[in-house]
């Protein structure tokens, strides 16, 4: 069994972002004022959004990557994404994959980058990573390319290309 571990550093913008939210959403929750008249469920519910928001994004941080006999399982919080690699195509390192890139429906930088983008020049992809500077994308034949944001990049798509 042949298995790589790859942590998933966060790049500076990732940390200013997940700082100054988990210190302003929190505040924001004090701050709103809120009639006297209004019931404790409303109070609460309007209280819990900002600290689901927190939660849900801490659940689907990016923490690593491990490969793992033709799988790239992404390393969560509480439980780890599986992706096989069998229909694998291309790994390639490259930088600049996010500049001009649009998110379509995802995370933008509160503990991770993740969900789905566009970029012109690659078409939709999905993210799990937590930098944008540089990433490993991942095509594959059955489905949309992956970005990912492995420690040591080189060495990892040079797993993936020996495990394939």
């Amino acid at each position: 069994m042949k298995q790589h571990s790859y942590s998933a550093p966060w790049a500076t913008s990732l940390k200013v972002i997940s700082i100054v939210s988990t210190v302003l959403l929190p505040a924001i929750v004090w701050l709103i004022p809120l009639p006297e008249d209004s019931s404790l469920a409303a109070r609460s519910g309007i209280w819990a959004i900002p600290l689901l928001l927190l939660a849900t994004c801490a659940l689907f941080t990016v923490r690593g990557y491990e490969l793992i006999n033709g799988v790239l399982q992404v390393q969560r919080l509480l439980w780890k994404t599986r992706i096989p690699l069998s229909s694998l195509t291309d790994a390639e390192w490259r930088h600049g994959i996010f500049r001009r890139a649009i998110r379509a429906c995802g995370n933008g930088g509160l503990y991770s980058f993740t969900g789905w983008y566009y970029q012109k020049s690659i078409g939709s992809f999905r993210v799990l990573a937590t930098r944008t500077n540089d990433a490993v994308i991942l095509t594959f034949s059955d489905r949309k390319p992956i970005v990912v944001t492995p420690n040591d990049p080189e060495a990892f798509v040079a797993a993936i290309k020996a495990s394939s």
